[in-house]
């Protein structure tokens, strides 16, 4: 079992913020076409969390941020332009980018290993990845997206997990020819469709699982191309598989075991909309935490506040740690509550310094995030960074 504290999420509200030498940036577009007015420095950015409106100027401007390692456009919305997308290149023409999709020639950075696409993409043109340099070993397509142009993602050698959405209506040619190490694909599509044999080209497909949902595998196993995937059924988790007990700073949690895990996950959210992270746990199937016969799991959350509403996600993991399937829910524990975390305010006699689960710590952390009382009652949230 490995226990991850969670801490990142918090960084992503601070613009500029270095961590070792890496540079973290949020920014939030309100007019199209704007990103390069607001970077000033590319070549300093390593993550980037882009929201708000974008446009193909902005997408493709992302290229001069050469040392980008992770960038993620979940919340950015991609609207319609018609123009020239490069003004630098005196060889672009005017042409229309249609909304909601991943232009052509899109990405060519050489060290993004993270990618997130918008989360209201629908269609990816041709070419959507340029470059085979690209250490990509992880692409999601998103729930929406209906169409991935030819040579989507062409030459990945270091591609090794892949998903596909439940709406992909089409998969061009060689989307993903000489993709050697890809070993998972999640197929969340219920009936599979006709595909080229080039898409898959050079792939080792004996060697690749292929999930698909429960009651597809037979049409799968009869598919073009798909039935020569080594074909796997998905887990589905039923409202009672998960069950929580908490009390005043604790909470059991157990779960059944399911087939071809490779190992599970628990988050645990301090808010609703699952932005507020408090913790991560990972679990191996083969760890510490099995009962017997191995039928369920089960785990002890320690050092929560008393009285205090949590949410969870709960995700059964694959091949490369990809998420098979998942479940969120929430749970309150009992007691009186410690208002030891309340108001974030005001400057006075410091009391004492606790970790953000309440426990009070010896002396102020040297990194990370951490609780200040002061004298009269009040707390503050901080966030240390060593450089």
């Amino acid at each position: 079992m490995k226990k991850i504290l969670f801490i990142s999420t918090f960084f992503c509200l601070i613009a500029n913020v270095q961590i070792y030498g890496q540079r973290v940036e949020t920014i939030h577009l309100t007019e199209a076409g704007t990103l390069s007015k607001i970077v000033t420095n590319p070549v300093e950015v390593t993550h980037l969390t882009l929201t708000g409106t974008i446009d193909a100027r902005d997408i493709y401007f992302l290229d001069a941020l050469f040392y980008l390692e992770s960038l993620d456009l979940s919340d950015a919305n991609i609207v319609e332009f018609e123009g020239i997308s490069k003004p630098s290149n005196p060889y672009d023409q005017s042409r229309f980018y249609p909304a909601n999709q991943l232009p052509t020639f899109a990405f060519s950075l050489s060290r993004l290993s993270s990618l997130i696409f918008p989360k209201t993409l629908t269609s990816i043109d041709f070419y959507g990845i340029n470059q085979d340099m690209m250490p990509l070993p992880i692409l999601v397509i998103p729930e929406g997206v209906t169409t991935i142009g030819d040579r989507f993602a062409s030459y990945q050698p270091l591609l090794k997990a892949l998903t596909l959405p439940s709406t992909l209506m089409t998969l061009g040619d060689r989307s993903f020819i000489s993709s050697e190490n890809l070993s998972v694909i999640i197929n969340f599509n219920p009936t599979p469709i006709n595909i080229d044999n080039s898409v898959f080209e050079r792939v080792n497909k004996n060697a690749c699982i292929l999930y698909v949902p429960i009651k597809s595998k037979s049409d799968y196993e009869v598919a073009n191309v798909w039935k020569e995937f080594n074909i796997i059924e998905l887990p589905e988790i039923a409202k009672d598989d998960i069950t929580i007990t908490p009390s005043d700073t604790t909470a059991l949690i157990e779960w059944k075991s399911y087939e071809n895990a490779e190992g599970y996950k628990l988050i645990i959210y301090g808010n609703e909309t699952h932005t507020d992270t408090i913790l991560i746990l990972e679990f191996d199937t083969k760890g510490k935490l099995l009962r017997s016969e191995n039928t369920t799991l089960f785990h002890t959350i320690k050092n929560l506040s008393t009285s205090t509403d949590y949410h969870y996600t709960f995700e059964i993991l694959g091949v490369s740690n990809v998420v098979l399937a998942n479940q969120s829910g929430e749970f309150s524990t009992t007691g009186e509550p410690t208002n030891i975390i309340r108001t974030v305010s005001a400057s006075n006699k410091i009391e004492g310094y606790y970790s953000i689960w309440g426990t009070k710590l010896l002396e102020e952390p040297k990194s990370g995030m951490y609780i200040i009382l002061y004298s009269n009652g009040q707390t503050e949230k901080r966030i240390k960074i060593n450089y």
